[in-house]
């Protein structure tokens, strides 16, 4: 049975679990899959009180303001998720925060497990950057993100616009007509 496993950044998985859901839109396709035909993981931001995600959330927030991106490593990264992403075939980060928040694991992921990874795409291109001088480290973690990813889902075309200008190899980027569904 094919494993598929979406991060949310919170407010989702106890109304997915339970099934009281008003705008399946905002679940990203995750109410309409077969239980029969998949196995359906849910992981949701969290804010553990261990010291190693304090010290995480101390480091969130300066990475955060040095690069204008939004990262929360805090509140991904464990080996509770760990443990369930070695075990998924396809995960799918339903935003850039989501994203650059759990690239740690997967970096360490992709190297040891077979995986296809898709994004949902709504700023990351339109971000202000704080500071001109860490342009280049902002658009490398940018890349890094990209490179780890299968599917690069924009919601709209001008960011999507944007991203071919940035990226040599668009063959990832895809538009996807969210109004449509």
């Amino acid at each position: 049975m094919k494993s598929i496993t979406y991060i949310f950044s919170g407010g989702r998985k106890s109304n997915f679990e339970s099934g009281k859901y008003l705008a399946k839109e905002f679940y990203y396709g995750i109410t309409d899959l077969s239980e029969s035909k998949y196995k359906v993981n849910v992981i949701e931001f969290d804010d553990p009180k261990t010291k190693f995600s304090q010290y995480l959330s101390f480091q969130d927030r300066i990475l955060s303001k040095i690069f204008s991106l939004p990262i929360s490593f805090s509140k991904v990264v464990s080996v509770k998720n760990f443990k369930i992403l070695m075990k998924t075939d396809e995960l799918i980060l339903i935003n850039e925060g989501v994203a650059l928040s759990a690239l740690p694991l997967l970096i360490i992921l992709k190297c040891f497990h077979k995986m296809k990874v898709s994004v949902f795409v709504m700023g990351l291109y339109s971000k202000r950057i704080n500071y001109n001088f860490i342009k280049f480290l902002h658009n490398f973690i940018i890349r890094t993100l990209v490179f780890f990813m299968d599917n690069i889902f924009f919601l709209g075309f001008g960011e999507l616009e944007k991203a071919k200008n940035f990226h040599s190899n668009s063959r990832k980027l895809i538009y996807f007509i969210f109004s449509r569904y």
